[in-house]
């Protein structure tokens, strides 16, 4: 049973500091936390990408020099003087201009380019909201962990009262070996219950501190109390299309239709203007200096061309697909998340009512052993019944305060302990 309810805190929350600081760990985890600042990178690397891509909309200059040693100069005798053709040390300089005057392939490479880009910035919201779940569970993780080991520690004190009363009715006689074995597997057991708990207060607390580079409290807060139903759910749900994941789904299906137009732009030509200059020493009958002004116009066609529009069509409707479900999904843990609350609710108030019953059960046993009418077994059994209950109800209420949270964070709320 012990080990049962800490592996239910183990995974529904791991750590956190002072209950007044969870708004400020989701913010350094945002500032700080590594998946964020990957996906920022790869967002920075896809606008670098666009840049890229709208380059070849603009026009392009070549300039160009060059100089050659001849070992005899070329010199043709015209009337009184030479005409000289290659002379000894050829100088030569151009220049060119390259406009673009119509590339539809072009601009829509660019335009690919820049939806590719918006897809990568819409990812770096649902990193951000993948990380602030793991510091909230994480939040919450500690503070179930820390009641815990007071839980565990008030159950080892009770247990070594109880294990003294038993030393001594053994020493009168009154007590067989049996029931101080037992008092002493009871003192044991809450030992390793409250080590348990404190590798989860641990592992919480190292898992907050590497998510959000903040430095932990040694003191965890109070279990959140509250037990009051959340809102209704049309409320919650009023926000649903505006989620991250849902936005990024858009993005992605607005870059397959991007894509799409890219690849039927190759079907139509492309029109280029040219202008350049060359000066050289070695113009022969020529002039030093030429320029030369030109358009050209270029058009392919391959069966390639139109199965890739095909292609990229049906990745596009691929897409789509995926965005309708995104955004159902969204919508769907929306609802779980709030359903999930109503019923940890529900959990709640039956652990406390057993956590109750099962502590006065626990006195009622001492009582009785004390008095004399009851056994060291019955003491024993009441303890950990007590110790199994309390655990629950810690439990319940660590899981019912992150539920709440992980609630917020599926509809696009604020987080608050």
């Amino acid at each position: 049973m012990r080990s049962i309810l800490l592996a239910a805190l183990v995974v529904l929350v791991p750590g956190t500091v002072r209950a007044d600081r969870l708004a400020e760990l989701l913010a350094a985890g945002r500032t700080h936390g590594l998946p964020a600042a990957e996906a920022r990178a790869v967002a920075d690397q896809a606008d670098a990408a666009a840049a890229l891509g709208r380059a070849p909309l603009w026009p392009t200059i070549t300039i160009g020099a060059s100089y050659q040693r001849n070992q005899h100069a070329s010199l043709v005798p015209l009337g009184t003087g030479t005409i000289t053709i290659v002379p000894v040390d050829q100088l030569e300089a151009t220049a060119a201009l390259r406009v673009p005057l119509f590339d539809l392939a072009a601009r829509r490479k660019a335009r690919l380019a820049d939806a590719e880009a918006h897809a990568a910035r819409t990812a770096v919201d649902i990193a951000v909201v993948d990380h602030d779940r793991a510091i909230v569970r994480a939040y919450y993780a500690w503070v179930g962990g820390s009641a815990a080991v007071a839980t565990a520690r008030s159950a080892r004190a009770a247990g070594g009262d109880n294990l003294a009363v038993v030393e001594q009715r053994a020493a009168a006689q009154l007590a067989s070996p049996l029931d101080v074995a037992r008092a002493q597997a009871a003192v044991a057991e809450a030992d390793a219950t409250i080590a348990s708990a404190e590798l989860v207060v641990a592992t919480a607390r190292r898992q907050l501190a590497s998510a959000t580079g903040v430095a932990i409290d040694d003191v965890a807060p109070a279990l959140p109390a509250a037990l009051e139903p959340e809102p209704a759910l049309a409320s919650w749900l009023a926000d649903a299309t505006t989620q991250p994941e849902v936005i990024a789904a858009r993005a992605e299906a607005a870059v397959a239709a991007a894509r799409v137009d890219a690849s039927q732009a190759t079907l139509w030509p492309t029109v280029t203007a040219t202008v350049s200059e060359r000066i050289t020493n070695a113009a022969g009958f020529g002039e030093p200096s030429s320029a030369t002004v030109g358009i050209a116009a270029s058009w392919s066609f391959g069966l390639a061309a139109p199965r890739q529009v095909a292609l990229d069509r049906a990745a596009a409707r691929v897409t789509a697909a995926r965005a309708a479900t995104t955004a159902q999904a969204t919508r769907d843990r929306i609802i779980d998340a709030w359903n999930q609350v109503a019923a940890r609710r529900a959990t709640v108030v039956a652990a406390a009512a057993q956590a109750t019953a099962a502590r006065l059960g626990a006195a009622t046993a001492r009582q009785r052993f004390a008095a004399g009418t009851g056994t060291q077994l019955d003491v024993t059994l009441a303890q950990r019944d007590a110790l199994a209950a309390e655990l629950a109800e810690v439990s319940a209420r660590a899981e019912l305060a992150a539920d709440r949270a992980l609630l917020r964070l599926a509809a696009g709320r604020p987080v608050t302990p």
